[in-house]
C-alpha cells in the first residue's frame, strides 16, 4: 500500500521525495506485480552497475566475459540481501558509480544529468556528491557553476517537498542521527 501512495502521490516523506526510482518501478508495476517489479527493477540495475564497473574498471576484458559476469554476479545479489531486495538500493548505486565515472573522466554534461536523476533519487546523497566532485577536482568548473550545482539537489528536493508533494508527512525525523 505505501508503494501504491507513493505513485498516486500521497505517500509519506522522503519516499514520496524519491520520485524517479519510484516511478520507474511504477511503470514495471503496470506489467508485473509487486514483488517481481522489486526484482526486475533491482536485477536491472544492478546488471547497469556491474556492467559499467567492468566496463570503466577492466577494459581489457571481452565483451562475452562481461556480459557472463553481469548475469552471474546479477544473480548471486539475492543471496545477499537478507528480507528481502531493495530496488532502490542497487539504482542508488548505479547513479552513484556513473557519477564516479563522469567525475573521473571529466564529463561534465553527463554529470550534471546524472546528478539531477540522482536529485530525484536522493537529494541528500546528491549533495554529497557535489562536495566530492567539488573536492575531486575544483577548477573543474567555476565558483558560480559549482554554487548552481550545489544548489540543484535543494532547488529539487524544496521543490518536491513544498510545491510538488506538500501532503507528505515524514515517518521518521528528518535528521535521523540518533535513529541510524
Amino acid at each position: 500500500p505505501n508503494f501504491i501512495q507513493i505513485l498516486k502521490g500521497v505517500g509519506a516523506a522522503p519516499d514520496q521525495y524519491r520520485v524517479l526510482q519510484n516511478h520507474l518501478m511504477g511503470l514495471l508495476h503496470t506489467f508485473l506485480d509487486f514483488y517481481w517489479t522489486i526484482a526486475a527493477f533491482t536485477a536491472l540495475s544492478l546488471a547497469g552497475v556491474i556492467y559499467l564497473f567492468l566496463t570503466t574498471g577492466f577494459p581489457t576484458i571481452a565483451l562475452h566475459q562481461k556480459q557472463c559476469l553481469v548475469v552471474v554476479l546479477t544473480l548471486l545479489y539475492p543471496v545477499f540481501m537478507y528480507p528481502a531486495s531493495r530496488g532502490d538500493t542497487a539504482f542508488i548505486l548505479l547513479l552513484s558509480l556513473g557519477l564516479a565515472v563522469s567525475i573521473e573522466a571529466n564529463r561534465g554534461l553527463t554529470f550534471v544529468a546524472l546528478l539531477a536523476l540522482m536529485a530525484l533519487t536522493r537529494g541528500d546523497l546528491a549533495l554529497f556528491v557535489v562536495l566530492f566532485a567539488f573536492l575531486w577536482n575544483p577548477h573543474a568548473w567555476t565558483r558560480g557553476a559549482w554554487l548552481l550545482l550545489l544548489m540543484m539537489p535543494l532547488i529539487v528536493q524544496a521543490a518536491l517537498q513544498f510545491l510538488i508533494f506538500p501532503e507528505a508527512k515524514y515517518y521518521v525525523e528528518v535528521i535521523v542521527v540518533r535513529r541510524n
